[in-house]
């Protein structure tokens, strides 16, 4: 059986009749592409003169892109050129960083205390006396005091009554 395009994989950002640039993605070898009856199955999207810029993409990565001219349409098939060539791309050279693990959310667990600090001009959040967390809206701070609301990422936490969301 011959391979066939797809209609969903044909797709175009103009209007118009004539000369119009589509762009075809495939996830198989683009030596199929280039057969003469492969695009029969959208011949009444295309026009003789349109663009078709086709590109096979496999595991998330362009693997070739080539770009062809509609030169012929008859009922039995659809004839294409390629017009650039077929270009293979290289084999990835990105290093896969390795992930920087975020900081578990933490949460005050026993009894916290928001107080207005008016040098500051915010509510900080005690636990046992020591200040865990500084911010400037009220009810926020109510929140972090009451374990309902995580403490902001760039306080300190060594204080006693501080546990994570594990």
């Amino acid at each position: 059986m011959t391979a066939r395009a797809s209609t969903q994989h044909l797709c175009t950002g103009e209007s118009g009749e004539y000369g119009l640039q589509w762009s075809y993605q495939t996830n198989g070898p683009l030596e199929a592409v280039l057969s003469p009856d492969y695009f029969m199955s959208v011949r009444a999207r295309i026009n003789v003169g349109d663009h078709i810029r086709c590109t096979s993409v496999r595991d998330g990565r362009a693997q070739e892109t080539c770009e062809l001219l509609v030169v012929e349409k008859r009922p039995g098939a659809v004839e294409t050129i390629v017009t650039r060539e077929v270009l293979t791309v290289p084999p990835s050279t990105l290093v896969e960083q390795p992930r920087e693990e975020m900081p578990a959310e933490r949460y005050v667990t026993s009894d916290g205390k928001p107080m207005w600090n008016p040098g500051r001009k915010m509510f900080e959040v005690r636990v046992a006396g020591k200040t865990v967390a500084a911010v400037r809206d009220r009810e926020l701070a109510y929140q972090i005091a009451g374990g309902h609301v995580p403490l902001p990422p760039h306080e300190e936490q060594a204080a006693d009554g501080i546990g994570s969301a594990a």
